[in-house]
């Protein structure tokens, strides 16, 4: 078995044994044995550590623990000197700060939920008489512990994936979550974060509340830092037994939005997932307004209205089936030959002349706008703009994005605000990584190679959001993510999975950050 402490003295030292440190995981720590002449412990990676651990996480001198031998009972002095923090029972030391252990106490150094259950550090404070219990009946043991995590899987919020605090209950689907971590989704959408039913009210849940603290109390472990709770009961806005959706909670976006502002919904500290769809990004594009245009000879001539139908794309002879203010007028230096062909502004529906390398097509999905056409005015007043430009709008992670995986957005969403990331500064980042690395990125079905001053239109600004979204997720550091997510497997299908979209189970169960290996 690979051990990744050496215990300097203690085994080499005679006397009484009057403490054991029970290591809780034998792959990373032997038990210690404490004489009673011994005074001071020092654990960490320091070759002249008492115990010496060989985790790069741990500090070289990462705590020290004085023995105090009263009469009556012995008591332990831990003082912190870790970057990581030192832990008695589940509660953070501080640096430089000291706290009292006794019997029956555990000293954690690195925990499960930061590294994983292979790599956790942890120590119980035994008296040398103690047997712990797996020693007396193994079997015991394994059934009690397959019981502890199959009701720790029952007690999980499956937003955060921790043991639920404050426990709520969605009615009518009964699935229940962490008060806080639900009252930040259902600023943004009321269907269940689970099954995805339109939910109604939110309750109190006091029996599940009272079932998870006696699950804690024979089950310390599993307990979740207090930074954490701390957190977790300020976002927390269920105060009531009973909370209506619609009625005592309204949705961020529930009023109008103007046009534009379709990005500018996020509340600090609240997730950030935009339940809006591609057809409201449709009616925005066909609102905008046509400006005040020349007077076309053509139209005054032949009784041509600008509302009649015509075809995308026609020939300059065809004078009655155009509007194109170029046809009779010197406009920017250019007027139409015969022969011309044009095309027609998707807001306006007006037409211009096509012509290579003047701004009219949008570099993703190819439809045409006059925006960045017409000079002094003439143009529409939206349509194409540089993607560096859309940074202002980029304030949410979009419903469509991660293929609409919302376990993946909420990782993203509690990422974002646990570091308190500005989406400005993420677009930013991402924008220039576009560039510097060349990302062939497959955009409205087809592989599109972009830089900041590409030209794309609102609705396809949108897919690019997505794209550095994705991006950014997918360069987010290991060390800065839960272990419980580090633990799941990869789909196979990767980003590309259209199983993660409708199932829940799915979409929980594995890691869809990831390229596709195997193909459909």
């Amino acid at each position: 078995m690979e051990n990744h402490t050496e215990n300097n003295s203690s085994q080499n030292k005679s006397g009484k044994i009057v403490a054991i440190l029970v290591s809780n995981n034998e792959k990373t720590a032997e038990n210690y044995e404490i004489k009673e002449d011994e005074k001071q412990i020092i654990i960490g990676r320091s070759p002249n550590s008492t115990i010496k651990l060989n985790d790069s996480k741990c500090s070289k001198i990462h705590c020290m623990i004085t023995i105090i031998d009263s009469k009556d009972e012995i008591e332990f002095l831990v003082e912190d000197f870790s970057s990581n923090s030192t832990f008695i029972n589940n509660n953070t030391i501080g640096k430089g700060k000291i706290s009292t252990a006794q019997f029956g106490d555990i000293l954690t150094i690195l925990r499960e939920k930061q590294v994983g259950p292979d790599k956790k550090i942890e120590f119980v404070f035994q008296k040398p008489t103690e047997k712990r219990p797996h020693e007396n009946d193994e079997n015991f043991s394994n059934k009690s512990k397959k019981t502890s995590t199959s009701l720790e899987e029952q007690f999980k919020c499956q937003i955060c994936m921790g043991i639920m605090y404050q426990p709520v209950t969605l009615f009518p689907c009964l699935h229940n979550f962490c008060g806080g971590c639900l009252s930040g989704w259902t600023t943004q959408s009321f269907k269940c974060p689970n099954c995805r039913v339109k939910s109604e009210e939110v309750r109190k849940n006091n029996f599940l509340t009272e079932l998870i603290a006696t699950y804690l109390k024979e089950n310390p472990d599993a307990r979740r830092d207090e930074e954490e709770l701390k957190d977790l009961k300020s976002r927390n806005k269920f105060n009531r037994d009973t909370v209506k959706l619609g009625v005592d909670i309204k949705l961020a976006n529930e009023n109008d939005i103007e046009d534009g502002e379709e990005f500018m919904m996020f509340n600090p500290g609240d997730y950030v997932i935009d339940e809006e769809s591609d057809d409201d990004w449709d009616i925005k594009e066909k609102e905008v307004k046509s400006p005040q245009r020349l007077p076309n000879p053509y139209e005054i001539k032949r009784g041509i209205g600008p509302n009649r139908r015509r075809p995308a794309q026609v020939n300059r002879n065809n004078y009655e089936k155009t509007d194109c203010l170029q046809c009779e007028n010197l406009i920017d230096g250019f007027q139409c030959p015969r022969n011309q062909n044009h095309i027609q502004c998707k807001n306006c529906h007006r037409y211009m002349p096509q012509r290579a390398g003047t701004n009219q097509d949008c570099a993703i999905c190819g439809t045409h706008y006059c925006n960045k056409y017409w000079k002094n005015g003439l143009g529409c007043i939206d349509g194409l703009n540089e993607i560096i430009n859309n940074v202002r709008f980029f304030n949410k992670i979009p419903k469509e994005s991660m293929k609409e995986n919302p376990i993946e957005q909420t990782i993203l969403a509690d990422y974002i605000n646990n570091y308190q990331i500005k989406f400005v500064d993420i677009a930013n980042e991402m924008i220039q990584a576009m560039e510097i690395e060349r990302w062939n990125m497959k955009l409205d079905g087809k592989n599109t190679i972009l830089n900041r001053n590409s030209l794309v239109c609102k609705k396809c600004s949108k897919l690019v959001w997505c794209e550095l979204i994705y991006r950014f997720r997918e360069k987010i550091p290991k060390d800065r993510l839960p272990v419980s997510i580090l633990q799941k497997k990869n789909c196979w299908y990767g980003r590309e999975c259209t199983t993660q979209t409708h199932n829940i189970e799915h979409a929980q169960k594995l890691n869809h950050i990831c390229a596709q290996t195997r193909d459909n």
